[in-house]
């Protein structure tokens, strides 16, 4: 009796076990296709604003442009109708259609002399290295996935669930889908909770951020980052963007400086500073990340980071960034204003690049906007949360020209 409840309870906690793994893989493939839907929309939005500016231009093939209109529309039809393996198919003569514009687009000088194509082209080529890591993130969540229903025991409790295999996107090598063969002595090892634990893991329990907007326009930015780490690490990245483009050609650059980097007893951390397209990455580097929950926190200094309307000025801040590859359970921003700024509003996105879920708590008290992210609302594979908060003119003063082309 006490070796068939003791078997009993095994087999219960496997099938616990299995059940959130599999779930889970669900759900990061889903967050995952998301983010790859986003970069396909913007990337269909833009291409009507590639053709408008450059239609113009005398002697420009309009064979290019009709082809590239075309492909959009095909791109747009399999949106509505079909799954990752029929947009793929589709997507990637567009992707194809849309080098060619630019690649003919050289032979005009006065085209490319155009600041809202010069930014169209910056944009479309951010949306293009975005979707290229979307897509590698995808397909390798879908192999795990499809390994994972394939495998046995697990296979056991698959049509319970209705899961089904999921298509790949765009998968250059056929070898990537293959299923790999599983040992059955392996197999039974997978049955203990030990075999889990060796595994090698992150996670963010809480990002909180203050941001201190002062009256100069300078923004003084702390972030207490506090990381789960699962088997033995250096540290961690934090990636912040800081060029900013639009398809309209405005464009700007976040003066960014890392002041410090202590852990939560004040200690100084090693830190090493590089710069990735759009973004610089701080690797921070973490003693005693093996198997416990380390805080870290970071104090950057911070200008031409805020936009200047003729009716209002506005603080548009990306709080945790969008580049984390592992999920951010619980999300916290302050924003503190100069006392007795007036007309302070304020609202909130997070999700993937470009999301316009508004999920989050957002209070407003006097001159400081809180903005929280609880739980279950967790922040997934490059998902961010955003703040946006505005106020009346008269408080901040603009930066000259001179100095925003110092920032």
């Amino acid at each position: 009796m006490t070796i068939a409840l003791i078997v009993g309870i095994v087999v219960l906690a496997w099938a616990v076990f299995t059940f959130n793994r599999l779930i889970r893989l669900r759900q990061l493939g889903d967050n995952a296709w998301a983010d790859i839907d986003v970069q396909l929309k913007r990337r269909h939005d833009l291409i009507p604003s590639v053709v408008a500016v450059v239609q113009g231009h005398a002697g420009y093939e309009r064979s290019t442009l009709e082809a590239l209109t075309q492909a959009r529309s095909r791109a747009i039809q399999a949106a509505t109708a079909g799954g990752p393996a029929t947009r793929a198919r589709e997507e990637d003569p567009l992707g194809n259609a849309l080098g060619r514009v630019f690649a003919v687009a050289e032979a005009y000088p006065e085209l490319r002399a155009v600041a809202s194509f010069a930014g169209l082209q910056t944009t479309l080529t951010d949306v293009e290295d975005h979707l290229q890591n979307a897509r590698r993130y995808y397909n390798a969540v879908v192999r795990d996935f499809n390994t994972a229903i394939a495998q046995f025991p697990a296979s056991l409790i698959v049509g319970l669930m209705r899961l089904h295999p999921r298509e790949f996107f765009g998968l250059d090598d056929p070898a990537e889908r293959a299923v790999p063969r599983v040992p059955l002595a392996l197999v039974l090892l997978l049955l203990y909770p030990t075999a889990l634990a060796a595994q090698r893991s992150l996670s963010i329990e809480r990002f909180d951020a203050r941001i201190v907007v002062n009256r100069n326009s300078g923004l003084d930015v702390t972030e207490t980052i506090t990381a789960r780490f699962v088997g033995s690490w250096n540290g961690l990245y934090r990636t912040i963007p800081v060029d900013y483009h639009t398809p309209q050609g405005f464009n700007w650059q976040l003066g960014l400086s890392l002041e410090s980097a202590r852990d939560d007893a004040g200690h100084n951390l090693r830190t090493a500073t590089s710069r990735e397209g759009a973004y610089v990455k701080y690797k921070i580097w973490i003693p005693g990340a093996q198997d416990a929950e380390r805080t870290v926190v970071l104090h950057y200094r911070a200008t031409n980071g805020l936009r200047f309307f003729d009716e209002h000025d506005e603080l548009y801040w990306n709080v945790t960034g969008d580049q984390w590859d592992v999920p951010l359970n619980a999300a916290t921003a302050v924003i503190e204003l100069p006392a007795g700024t007036p007309g302070v509003r304020a609202i909130a996105f997070n999700g993937v690049y470009g999301s316009t879920a508004r999920e989050s708590q957002v209070a407003i008290d006097g001159s400081t906007v809180r903005i929280t992210m609880p739980p279950p609302h967790a922040l997934g594979y490059h998902e961010g949360l955003t703040a946006v908060v505005g106020w009346d003119k008269g408080v901040v003063t603009a930066p000259t020209t001179a100095e925003r082309a110092l920032a």
